[in-house]
């Protein structure tokens, strides 16, 4: 109802539940999703924002000054800031909650255009940017075929996984990696998701709520595992 069919709208904040809900309410049939690098300094966030022509863009409290002031910048596109903080609507602000509550209204009201909405899954719904490391951040286009083929082909690997397993997510959201093999994995195999406290935390979050799956990259296992290799040395193990 905001005007946001077929746009792009962009994502950037801490792993969170807000984040999960609002790609997914934007990939399943509302426009495209731009899932934005949390750690980018706020000149290249305004560079990113204006060159994937986003209209709108969900967030965590951290980025609202920068993104109003980008916003204030009339060089975009940029419309709508909508908070995942919030708990109700502020100025030129929208609350991520208070529009959830207004959308199960539309709903309860017969309005079905969004539970209706039809996906065409070869056309672009996503895109990434590149970390741009060596380069300028490049723009890739994904359909939710790309997505999907990659989700049923890690699940032919992975096929043992089932919804009494539990996933920590740990490795940044707006990556594909983490995207894919983290959070939509998990969605897809029905597994209930965790979100971890912070790197110090890991082992205490893999306790405390009875982890059976994360995806993570090598450097952070060989930690783990000489730290667990010192600790059986010391102890004459």
């Amino acid at each position: 109802n905001m005007g946001l069919k077929e746009k792009r709208i962009a994502v950037i904040g801490e792993n969170r539940y807000e984040w999960e809900l609002a790609y997914l309410s934007i990939v399943c049939g509302t426009g495209i999703v731009v899932p934005l690098d949390k750690s980018l300094p706020e000149n290249e966030l305004e560079n990113l924002i204006k060159r994937s022509k986003v209209e709108a863009i969900f967030y965590s409290k951290k980025y609202e000054k920068a993104l109003e002031q980008i916003k204030d910048n009339k060089d975009n596109t940029l419309k709508y800031l909508i908070s995942m903080d919030l708990e109700k609507n502020k100025k030129d602000i929208y609350s991520q909650k208070q529009l959830i509550e207004e959308g199960k209204k539309l709903i309860k009201n017969g309005n079905k255009e969004f539970e209706n909405a039809k996906i065409d899954p070869e056309k672009m719904s996503i895109m990434l940017f590149t970390s741009g490391t060596t380069a300028k951040s490049k723009a890739v286009a994904l359909c939710h075929r790309n997505l999907c083929e990659n989700l049923m082909g890690m699940n032919d690997v992975l096929y043992n996984f089932t919804c009494e397993d539990k996933m920590l997510s740990f490795l940044p959201v707006h990556h594909v990696f983490e995207c894919t093999a983290g959070f939509l994995l998990s969605l897809y195999k029905g597994m209930c998701t965790s979100f971890a406290d912070g790197p110090r935390h890991i082992v205490e979050n893999l306790r405390e709520y009875g982890i059976t799956f994360m995806v993570c990259v090598p450097a952070l296992y060989e930690i783990m595992y000489n730290s667990i290799l010192k600790k059986l040395e010391k102890a004459g193990k």
